[in-house]
């Protein structure tokens, strides 16, 4: 038997090419080669980094300057993309050095990483050797503790005066040309935006007044029938006229008092620039009220109008007496109500006449 197992054994070795492993040790070496691999995951998951680390660098350009010399700052800090960091604010002052511009850029992608830069120019008013601070940069999202920071660099700044013993005697150095800032446009976009916004509304307001002009225009004053003579002049003569056609003694009181109220109203129609003669006598108070007539002269007119409403619709036959002392009414509503004139105005008057 054991022959013919041990001629087995080298069959099998000759037609695998392998040598003969019995099954319970072959187990035991599986079993033991992938333990090894799970533990060694395991290490690399605790030890291990998850991410690559930042990489940040500072330029300072050049390291050894004179008092109020600008400084060219460049500070590049690459991270993986699956990071999000927190760019602090530099300035206005960092350390001893005093900002005079710059800015962050980015984050431009290049691969798996992305790029932040912060560039720009500081200055130092005191001569020595000052450092450069190291600022805090942080991940988002990640304590304190964990916090990057940017490297430190030592920049030289010489006085403008020359080592010597007797100061007296030193030479001033040649003024410098002034450092060129590049140009703020924030006001002329200001400006720019406040003169569209008045441009917007003056546009809107003439497009409204040619939509709108013809609906809130003024309401046309009625032409008056007074060419030469002042309204009072020409009432007085109407009334003399209407006196001497003796309509009250022939008993035509009818075309009497219509014509009475005809000169009345015409008369306040010139007065007071307001259409009276196809208006009921109810319309006319609040019509003369809008017009700024007295209270006594409206009382009296719609007196006189209301006699004269009576005997053309109720048929009212007033005395004769009655009759004339309507139109002394009318004569002291046209003088009470006719405005003052002047010596000059009362000439031209008497001369058109």
């Amino acid at each position: 038997r054991g022959i013919v197992r041990r001629t087995r054994v080298d069959l099998l070795e000759l037609s695998t090419g392998e040598p003969y492993e019995r099954p319970l040790l072959r187990f035991f070496r599986q079993r033991a080669r992938r333990a090894a691999v799970a533990g060694a995951l395991v290490l690399l998951s605790w030890f291990g980094p998850a991410t690559a680390s930042p990489v940040i660098s500072l330029e300072l350009t050049p390291l050894e300057a004179t008092v109020g010399d600008p400084i060219a700052v460049r500070l590049t800090v690459d991270v993986d993309t699956a990071e999000t960091i927190v760019t602090p604010p530099i300035g206005p002052q960092a350390g001893p050095f005093k900002v005079l511009d710059g800015a962050w850029q980015g984050p431009a992608v290049e691969g798996q990483r992305q790029r932040w830069i912060w560039s720009g120019h500081v200055a130092v008013y005191r001569p020595g050797e000052h450092e450069w601070p190291a600022l805090p940069l942080s991940p988002e999202g990640t304590s304190e503790a964990s916090a990057w920071q940017t490297p430190t660099r030592l920049v030289t700044i010489r006085s403008v005066l020359e080592e010597s013993d007797d100061p007296g005697s030193a030479e001033l150095a040649d003024i410098k040309a002034p450092f060129a800032l590049p140009p703020d446009w924030r006001p002329l976009l200001r400006a720019c935006g406040v003169l569209t916004m008045l441009l917007l509304v003056a546009g809107t307001i003439w497009w409204l007044h040619r939509r709108l002009a013809s609906r809130l225009a003024a309401a046309q004053i009625p032409d008056s029938p007074f060419r030469r003579l002042p309204a009072h002049v020409w009432a007085f003569e109407e009334l003399d006229r209407l006196e001497s056609r003796g309509w009250i003694e022939s008993g035509e009181i009818d075309l009497y008092y219509s014509e009475l109220a005809r000169i009345v109203k015409l008369y306040f129609t010139g007065r007071c620039r307001v259409d009276l003669l196809e208006r009921t006598t109810a319309e006319v108070p609040e019509l003369l009220r809008q017009a700024g007539s007295p209270r006594e002269a409206i009382a009296s007119l719609v007196a006189l109008l209301e006699a004269a409403d009576r005997v053309k619709f109720a048929g009212d036959r007033p005395a004769r007496t009655t009759a004339r002392q309507g139109l002394t009414d009318a004569r002291q509503l046209v003088e009470t109500t006719r405005p003052a004139e002047s010596p000059e105005a009362s000439a031209e008057v008497r001369g058109a006449a």
